[in-house]
């Protein structure tokens, strides 16, 4: 289980990379991806859509443990 929240650490922090690197306020991938008065480039919008997918994905190997 350390090994899992490892990983969702890890990816929090990637994500606080990209919200900077990209001039975004930090906050959760889907707030971000699904406010109304974000104008977020396609390839932005691509990014957190994966962002989010691979954090359920590992979100969910802890509850199958």
């Amino acid at each position: 289980m350390a090994v899992i929240q490892n990983q969702l650490d890890f990816l929090s922090e990637v994500l606080q990379d990209f919200c900077q690197l990209h001039n975004l306020e930090c906050m959760s991938a889907d707030d971000i991806l699904y406010t109304d008065d974000n104008k977020l480039t396609l390839y932005e919008r691509e990014w957190l859509s994966n962002y989010i997918s691979i954090w359920d994905t590992i979100s969910n190997l802890e509850v199958q443990s």
